[in-house]
């Protein structure tokens, strides 16, 4: 752990722009977590977090605007093009702001948006709204578990933080086994 927060630290916040444009929420939420331990600001790691996610967000609308047949059969749509239009059109913003917080479906929707030809400035607004929010949650809870983890390893307790997590993953998973093989 101290090892990555001195590579965050020798480089800055920048070297968190090219991580973010491949997984913003994990690379966010990890370099949240190291922010004390690194010296870095918290809306450094934003700044280049919401970045980054914006420039990647803007490639895969180019992709699909400019190059449809370049995009793999299995990220294209399965509707029409002018049906696809029509519902970006008629609700692009919820669409796009469903599939960036859910996280799962942002690439398809993203690559979907330009086939669509939805209008660049709305898709860049709600991507813009969007990547806020899931920025500000992944770093908030990323500072708050870095925080607690600092606290848990100086204190001694890493070792039954440990066990109380493997103690309540065995719960979970005996539950989900119980509950689905009941007769």
């Amino acid at each position: 752990m101290q090892a990555v927060a001195d590579i965050l630290a020798a480089q800055g916040a920048m070297i968190l722009f090219p991580l973010a444009l491949v997984e913003g929420p994990v690379v966010v939420l990890t370099a949240a977590a190291l922010a004390d331990l690194a010296g870095l600001n918290l809306w450094a790691i934003w700044l280049v977090a919401v970045a980054a996610d914006l420039v990647g967000d803007c490639i895969l609308y180019g992709l699909g605007r400019f190059l449809p047949d370049a995009v793999p059969r299995s990220l294209r749509p399965k509707t029409q093009i002018a049906q696809l239009g029509r519902m970006f059109a008629a609700s692009g913003a919820t669409i796009l702001l469903t599939a960036k917080l859910t996280h799962v479906a942002g690439l398809p929707t993203l690559v979907a948006a330009g086939i669509a030809r939805m209008p660049f400035a709305g898709f860049f607004w709600w991507n813009l709204v969007g990547t806020a929010v899931k920025a500000t949650a992944m770093g908030l809870a990323g500072w708050g578990f870095g925080l607690s983890i600092l606290r848990i390893w100086e204190g001694g307790m890493i070792f039954p933080a440990i066990g109380a997590a493997l103690l309540v993953i065995v719960l979970i998973l005996f539950w989900r086994f119980w509950t689905c093989h009941r007769a």
